[in-house]
């Protein structure tokens, strides 16, 4: 679960950027 959570918070980041 925590690695799922990492990964998207990963990608919001990206986005965000």
């Amino acid at each position: 679960l925590a690695y799922f959570v990492s990964q998207v918070m990963g990608t919001s980041q990206l986005r965000l950027l």
